[in-house]
Order: structure tokens, then sequence, then C-alpha cells
């Protein structure tokens, strides 16, 4: 899906909007919305599968708190599997 350029991805406190910014002959910026996204997985997946890339990210602080949300619950599942593993791993008979 080629969009062009100036793809944005905002986030308004509740949810992540993909936007393409244009300015008019007046000055003014408008972005219109190509989707909203309820978790900023969602939207990073639609961006994936369509091959969007965004050249602007807006309320940066919302986006950051996502993926830092996302990094911990990444890192969360990735121990559960190794301790899942390593009691695999155990003898059988094994207590730990």
């Amino acid at each position: 899906m080629d969009l062009g350029n100036n793809l944005i991805l905002k986030s308004d406190g509740l949810q992540f909007i993909i936007a393409k910014r244009s300015t008019l002959k007046s000055g003014k910026v408008v972005d219109d919305v190509i989707g909203y996204f309820n978790t900023l997985s969602g939207a990073l997946k639609f961006m994936v599968d369509y091959e969007i890339k965004a050249t602007e990210f807006s309320n940066i602080q919302a986006v950051s708190a996502q993926i830092d949300s996302l990094k911990h619950r990444v890192e969360g599942v990735a121990a559960r599997i190794s301790r899942a593993h390593d009691a695999l791993q155990a003898p059988c008979g094994s207590a730990e």
C-alpha cells in the first residue's frame, strides 16, 4: 500500500491513529485518518502488514509508554518460557 510520504502515527490518549498529513494552500495542516487502533501493537501490525512507514510520531509519550508496556510483557513471556523449558529439561522425578 503506497500512501506516499508524511504518514504519522499519533495517539489521542485513548487510541492510536495512522494518518496522512498534508498542508492545504491556506497553510493549515490536516490529517486524513487511515485507521484507528486500540493498541500500539495493532497499529504497528497494520503498518508491517501493509509496509507503511510513518515519518512522524505525535504524542510520543503515549507511544513510548505503550512500547515500554509491550517490552515488559514480552520480557515476562520470555521468562515464563525459559522457566518452562528448564522444567522440561529437569530429570524425571526431581522436585524443583
